[in-house]
């Protein structure tokens, strides 16, 4: 994975977050498609770099560790 600062992240109807390096957006580095309904937001955690929040449709948040996506 690269450095914290070249990665994108981006929700999706289908239930899915990506994470894409900036530097080639031709293929996503990570698909996660945990949510059961589309996924609304993604939030870095303010107290932990590592830590990504996403929210869904399906009414739950989830914590996720950046360094540990594939």
């Amino acid at each position: 994975m690269s450095k914290e600062s070249d990665i994108i992240f981006t929700g999706a109807d289908d239930s899915s977050f990506k994470g894409w390096d900036e530097r080639d957006l031709a293929n996503p580095i990570f698909v996660n498609k945990s949510h059961e309904a589309g996924v609304t937001v993604l939030k870095k955690w303010p107290w932990n770099s590592n830590l990504l929040l996403s929210g869904s449709y399906d009414k739950h948040i989830k914590i996720w560790d950046l360094r540990n996506m594939t």
